[in-house]
C-alpha cells in the first residue's frame, strides 16, 4: 500500500517533440492531490533529457525510469505501475494534452470507484501549439466537477481508454498489469475485460478529458486500423466474446469491400473525400477478417504475456 495520492504514468518512445505540452498541462493542474509524474522511457532514441530538465523545476516530482528490455506501450505502462509510490495511478500519453482539471476530476471519481476511464476530444495536430489553445477547445472544460453515471457491473462488452484512465495501484498490480501480447492495440480492452471478470466495474467520467492528437496519414491510419482490428479478434478469442463484439455483427466480412467502394466513389467525385476515414474502415475491417481466420477458424491464439515489466 503506497502513500495517499496519484502517480501519473506517461509511456514514452521518441516523444521529445510532443511531451513538453503534456508536462506543462500536468504542471498547471488545478486543485490537485499529492502526485508524481513518472515518464517511462521505452528505448527512445531522440533527445528526451533536455525536455525533462526543462520541466523538472515546475514538476519537482517528475522522474524518468527506463524500460529497455522490451518494446511496447503495455510493457512501459507496467514498468510505471511497478515504480508507482502512490496508492492510485493515472495513465496518459506523451503526445496528448490532459485538461486543466484532469487530476482533480480523476481523484474525485476515485473516491467512489476503483477504476475510472475518461473521455477524449479528437483534434488535428495543428491545434497543439500551446496548452492554452488546446484547453480552449476541449469540450466540457470548466471548473465544476461532474460525477460519472453509476458504472455497470458485468458489462456485455466493457471498454476503457488506456491513455486516459486511473485506478487503485493495487488493482493494476493484482491483475498483473497490461498484456504485452497485444503489441499494437487492444491491451486496454483486454484489461477492461479482465476487470469485468474480477467483478470490478469501470466508471466513465465525462469531465476527465484529454485532447487526442490526430496526425496520422492515410497510410498510417490504415496500418493502425488493421492492427486494431486484428488484435480485437485476439481479445474475442481469449474471452469467448465473438457474439458480444460490437464490430462483428451482421454482414461484417463484407466491410472491406464496402470500404473500397466508398474509396472509388470518392475518386469519382460522387462522395466527399475523407481518405483517413476510408483508411480507418478498410484497415480495421481487413484486420478483423484476417484475425477471425487466424484466431477463430485456425485457432491460433498465442499465449498471454501478463506481468511483463511488473516483476
Amino acid at each position: 500500500m503506497g502513500e495517499a495520492g496519484v502517480t501519473v504514468i506517461i509511456p514514452c518512445h521518441n516523444a521529445a517533440d510532443t511531451i513538453g505540452l503534456q508536462l506543462e498541462a500536468l504542471a498547471r493542474q488545478v486543485d490537485v492531490p499529492d502526485y508524481e509524474v513518472v515518464v517511462v522511457d521505452n528505448n527512445s532514441s531522440d533527445d528526451l533529457g533536455p525536455v525533462i530538465d526543462h520541466w523538472t523545476p515546475r514538476l519537482p516530482s517528475l522522474r524518468v525510469v527506463p524500460a529497455r528490455e522490451h518494446q511496447g506501450v503495455s510493457y512501459a505502462r507496467n514498468v510505471g505501475i511497478r515504480e508507482a509510490r502512490f496508492d492510485h495511478i493515472a495513465i496518459c500519453d506523451a503526445d496528448d494534452v490532459v485538461s486543466q482539471y484532469w487530476l482533480r476530476d480523476l481523484w474525485r471519481c476515485l473516491a467512489d470507484h476503483d477504476v475510472v476511464s475518461g473521455s477524449a476530444a479528437d483534434m488535428s495536430a495543428e491545434v497543439f501549439t500551446t496548452v492554452d489553445e488546446v484547453w480552449q477547445r476541449i469540450d466540457g472544460q470548466g471548473t465544476n466537477y461532474v460525477a460519472p453515471p453509476p458504472p455497470t457491473a458485468n458489462e456485455v462488452y466493457p471498454v476503457m481508454m488506456g491513455g486516459n484512465c486511473a485506478m487503485l495501484t493495487a488493482v493494476a498490480r493484482d491483475l498483473r498489469g497490461f498484456d504485452q501480447s497485444y503489441r499494437r492495440g487492444s491491451d486496454d480492452g483486454d484489461f477492461a475485460m479482465r476487470l469485468n471478470e474480477a467483478g470490478i466495474a469501470i466508471a466513465h467520467s465525462p469531465v476527465a478529458r484529454i485532447a487526442y492528437r490526430d496526425r496520422a496519414t492515410p497510410a498510417q491510419t490504415l496500418r493502425m486500423g488493421y492492427h486494431r482490428g486484428f488484435m480485437h479478434t485476439r481479445q474475442c478469442a481469449r474471452f469467448g466474446a465473438w457474439s458480444r463484439s460490437p464490430h462483428l455483427r451482421g454482414a461484417w466480412p463484407l466491410n472491406p469491400v464496402r470500404s473500397l467502394v466508398a474509396g472509388v466513389l470518392m475518386l469519382l467525385g460522387a462522395k466527399a473525400r475523407d481518405w483517413n476515414a476510408v483508411a480507418s474502415r478498410l484497415g480495421t475491417s481487413s484486420g478483423l477478417l484476417v484475425g477471425w481466420v487466424q484466431h477463430r477458424l485456425l485457432g491460433r491464439v498465442p499465449a498471454r504475456q501478463l506481468g511483463v515489466g511488473l516483476d
